[in-house]
């Protein structure tokens, strides 16, 4: 096709239609031959936003390292307009080539496109930027923290699983929520260890999350969130006893038992339920001395055990 043809299919970007996929499509299939033009139209303050966020957009899929490297130099023009339609296109890349200009961005100075390139490169996935994404756990900035966190966890290998556990130290709350979420979503045993110990922290967005990022490692976790129903902290033995119930396996089965006279009535009540569900047979007596406790749901829940576990009521 000649030049006058790529301009036609250009400008079909600016037509109101919601479904842009077959002119992108076409964009794409040149490559850095479209590069000059479609960066005419970002740049271009006179024309209207849909057209400019579309080219972006085609810029982005095309994802090569030229496109990727022009997108980057157009974010740091300090132009917030231009600078969203960056992000949005940045969003699209899928393309192996944009690793390198991505993973030279995340040494920056300019700590905008520092989140950009980190947030890039988990859309990306590729393993290949895991150590940079770990060096950039240690970046002066919250905020890009927050994206490489986010990116190892798109990445889900075992060394970014390793990055991730690290980040736990992390003094940022909304860094370590990230760090947590990401781990439970990997879900693999290696940290549940770890995330059991978040159980312990001060804030209760952090407790709540390791709470639900055990539950998803499931079981491996039992062995290591069980003595932790021992714990001072009557919140801290609550979230442990909830837990339990859908992660705990014979490891936790003692505990537990113990954990039938606890001082809290939501404890005990978990505590037998739980242990109805591993059907522990040591349990049967403590699991009867209940139904003679003052709470009605603690008797209803231990009757119920007690007949998981074979005894009957006549």
């Amino acid at each position: 096709m000649a030049d006058k043809e790529i301009v036609k299919i250009i400008n079909q970007l600016g037509e109101p239609t919601d479904d842009t996929r077959p002119t992108l499509a076409s964009l794409v299939s040149y490559g850095d031959e479209v590069l000059a033009p479609l960066l005419a139209v970002l740049y271009d303050t006179h024309q209207n936003s849909r057209m400019r966020h579309r080219a972006a957009i085609a810029l982005g899929q095309i994802g090569t390292h030229a496109a990727v490297i022009s997108l980057l130099d157009a974010a740091s023009k300090g132009d917030p307009y231009l600078f969203a339609h960056v992000t949005a296109a940045l969003d699209c890349v899928r393309n192996p080539a944009a690793i390198p200009p991505l993973l030279a961005r995340l040494a920056d100075d300019d700590e905008l496109l520092r989140q950009l390139a980190a947030g890039a490169l988990g859309r990306i996935r590729t393993p290949e930027a895991v150590p940079a994404l770990t060096t950039a756990l240690k970046d002066d900035s919250v905020w890009v923290r927050c994206n490489a966190v986010w990116a190892l966890g798109e990445i889900a290998s075992a060394d970014a699983t390793r990055a991730l556990i690290d980040a736990l130290m992390d003094d940022e709350t909304q860094v370590l929520v990230l760090a947590i979420v990401a781990l439970g979503q990997i879900g693999d045993p290696i940290a549940a260890q770890p995330l059991a110990q978040m159980l312990y922290h001060d804030d209760e967005q952090v407790c709540r999350e390791a709470s639900g990022a055990l539950v998803q490692i499931g079981s491996a976790a039992s062995p290591f969130v069980a003595p932790i129903l021992r714990s001072a902290s009557l919140e801290t033995r609550e979230l442990a006893a909830l837990v339990l119930r859908w992660v705990a396996d014979d490891s936790a089965a003692e505990v537990l038992t113990e954990a039938l006279t606890d001082s809290s009535a939501y404890v005990r009540q978990q505590a037998a339920r739980t242990l109805g569900r591993i059907e522990h047979p040591p349990a049967i007596a403590p699991l009867q001395a209940l139904l003679n406790d003052p709470d009605n749901k603690i008797r209803q829940t231990a009757e119920i055990s007690l007949k998981k576990m074979g005894v009957r009521f006549d």
